[in-house]
């Protein structure tokens, strides 16, 4: 279920997105930014990827430690000391 809640996000965010880019007039765009006109398309959009974004993580077996990256910038697995033990 949690899948295909996920696919719905992605394709109302991307069927959006491609419907703005191709179909939006340039020249009227900050008029109707500035007199609200866009919140709603605003809204349905931010909130599609947020949906598809948490979705994806909530169905992902992988998971990051709290306040903690897995690995450093060289890959290596994070250390705090020298012989290796993390400390909490």
């Amino acid at each position: 279920m949690l899948r295909l809640l996920e696919g719905l996000c992605a394709v109302i965010a991307l069927l959006y997105a491609a419907l703005f880019v191709l179909f939006t007039n340039y020249d009227a765009l900050p008029v109707a930014y500035e007199n609200g006109d866009l919140t709603s398309t605003i809204a349905v959009f931010a909130g599609a990827c947020v949906g598809w974004l948490g979705l994806r993580r909530a169905r992902s077996s992988r998971r990051l430690p709290a306040g903690r990256w897995p690995r450093g910038r060289d890959g290596e697995p994070c250390r705090d000391d020298e012989d290796g033990a993390d400390e909490v």
